[in-house]
């Protein structure tokens, strides 16, 4: 069939919203020559929009204004006849831009004039020009975006929105800039310090990645996208926190088939950290994975090796970045319960330890009252308290029923 046999069978409106629509996703210089074909004397008002927004995006760099007067006489008119420009003298391109998106109209142009603006502002971040950053695919200009991940967010997140990238993508661009921060924040010694200053501008902590996390539409895929890239490293430390990280995205989209590779992996790593005398990795494997059940042998290997102290240190620290329920924090517990009176019955030193861990969520109040108790007030209370721990129910924290405790042990009836 010859063009304008086609053109008769499809009408005017329709050749025009497939010109526009190639406009809407970017394809400028195909909608274009579909134009000329179709119409050679007649140019969409649309055309003129996107071409000012090109020349506006060309002249727009990081917080500086620019005069009227640099603006070609296509760009004055149209900015003039939709009332955008001010009367000052000085105007910023970006923000005129910003303005422009509400000139087009929805499905015409208005998706690539943020697309756009995106990009504007990515370069700016990035220090690129406009033309080269526009020339990249999203895809690399999101992975670049990622490498300054602590002075990028917005701009990165604009792209995410703007653009149409795969999830599996966009997941292993995260993982690979989160191992990168991983890295250099272990050859600057701030994994094991509680200093704020790391390797900016890349990502390092748990907590700073579950944002950039956001970006991603599917969590199982970050889950991937963290076990494939952790599988192979050899480098222990970092190996821990992608396993954790992959486990926490499995686990919190119900991925438990992912959950279920993903501890099996974790266990057979064990051997390798034992061998190397590694055991504040392996604390941090199972205090940062948390699946007490199946890997408690890894509880038995540390208090074995006597680091519980260890342990608890990197229990305390994993609570701090995840809200443990009650329920996880009896498990854990327990599970140290268990492999206490299983390698070290005797040691009660490590029994004393736990029961001062379950100290630490009592009431002020109780706590106060705990430190001034005397004689065998306060020796039936630590008794109290070991019993409790030992057959795994929860310590006292309430001051009006510890204080109805007391009353009836020590003070008369009457």
């Amino acid at each position: 069939m010859s063009f304008s046999k086609w053109e008769e069978r499809v009408g005017p409106a329709e050749l025009e919203r497939a010109v526009i629509s190639l406009l809407e996703f970017a394809q400028i210089t195909a909608s274009k020559q579909l134009q000329y074909k179709l119409s050679p004397a007649h140019t969409p008002h649309e055309f003129i929009l996107v071409d000012v927004t090109l020349k506006l995006a060309t002249l727009s760099t990081p917080g500086s204004k620019i005069s009227i007067s640099m603006l070609d006489e296509e760009v004055r008119s149209v900015v003039k006849s939709h009332n955008i420009l001010t009367e000052q003298h000085l105007v910023d391109p970006l923000q005129i831009l910003e303005k422009l998106v509400t000139v087009f109209t929805e499905g015409s142009g208005r998706g690539l004039c943020k697309r756009i603006i995106a990009v504007v502002k990515a370069a700016n971040v990035l220090g690129l020009s406009f033309s080269e950053a526009f020339d990249k695919q999203p895809i690399d200009l999101l992975q670049l975006l990622a490498l300054k991940a602590q002075e990028s967010f917005e701009q990165a997140s604009l792209i995410v929105q703007t653009h149409s990238m795969p999830a599996a993508s966009i997941a292993q661009i995260l993982a690979e800039s989160f191992l990168k921060g991983l890295l250099a924040a272990h050859r600057g010694g701030y994994m094991d310090s509680q200093k704020e200053e790391g390797p900016a501008p890349l990502l390092w902590r748990f907590s700073d990645f579950l944002k950039w996390a956001e970006l991603c539409p599917s969590e199982p895929e970050i889950g991937h996208a963290f076990y494939f890239t952790g599988k192979s490293l050899c480098f222990f430390c970092s190996h821990v926190e992608l396993l954790i990280l992959s486990h926490h995205f499995y686990k919190s989209s119900a991925c438990l088939d992912g959950v279920d590779v993903l501890v099996s992996l974790a266990a057979t790593r064990v051997e390798a950290y034992v061998s190397e005398g590694d055991f504040p990795c392996l604390a941090r494997l199972i205090t940062g994975v948390g699946n007490f059940h199946f890997l408690n042998f890894i509880l038995g290997i540390l208090i074995e090796n006597g680091q519980l102290d260890l342990l608890l240190q990197k229990y305390s620290a994993a609570a701090e970045t995840n809200v443990e329920t009650a329920e996880a924090v009896r498990g854990f517990r327990m599970a140290v319960l268990t492999s206490l009176k299983h390698f070290n019955p005797k040691d009660h030193n490590a029994f004393a330890m736990m029961v001062k861990e379950h100290s630490s969520f009592l009431e002020e109040k109780v706590k106060l009252v705990i430190y001034n108790l005397k004689f065998e007030a306060s020796s039936q209370w630590k008794r109290r308290e070991y019993t409790l721990l030992t057959e795994g129910r929860q310590p006292i924290t309430s001051w009006m029923y510890m204080r109805q405790l007391l009353q009836e042990r020590f003070l008369p009836p009457n």
